[in-house]
């Protein structure tokens, strides 16, 4: 068995509400700006902060991001912003201005990636790429 590189406790307010141990076996990068405040917040922008206007938003979870932020680079000069999204259910209790300022949906075509399956990005994005088949064991092209 393998070791476990990456880790994160964290218990999200209201106390009691729900607690989150996310644990990933591969090596995964720590993003500016993710820190248990962003965290309980259920989403936060990890790349293109600064784009006032972006043309495109991609949402990402775990180890996805940092892969993502990867795909923004590339498609420079499109003004692209990242977002994790470790919790859409708490994302969803913050203030409808926090929620428009981390999802402009007015002026960005809103794209999900997740690999564990596309339940709830509807709410969110106008597209999306899922993968069905998580956790199954077998060559990338069967897969």
């Amino acid at each position: 068995m393998g070791t476990l590189s990456a880790s994160l406790c964290l218990r999200v307010p209201p106390r009691g509400s729900s607690t989150a141990c996310l644990v990933h076996p591969g090596t995964v990068p720590l993003l500016p700006g993710s820190d248990r405040v962003q965290i309980a917040r259920g989403a936060y922008v990890v790349h293109g902060a600064d784009t006032a206007n972006p043309e495109l938003t991609i949402v990402a979870t775990g180890a996805e991001v940092a892969r993502v932020v990867n795909v923004a680079d590339a498609l420079a000069p499109l003004r692209t912003r990242v977002v994790s999204m470790p919790s859409q259910k708490h994302f969803d209790a913050q203030p409808e201005a926090y929620r428009h300022s981390v999802l402009p949906s007015k002026t960005s075509l809103i794209v999900a990636l997740e690999a564990w399956g596309s339940y709830g990005w509807a709410r969110y994005a106008r597209a999306g790429a899922h993968m069905h088949t998580f956790s199954m064991s077998a060559p990338q092209q069967t897969l």
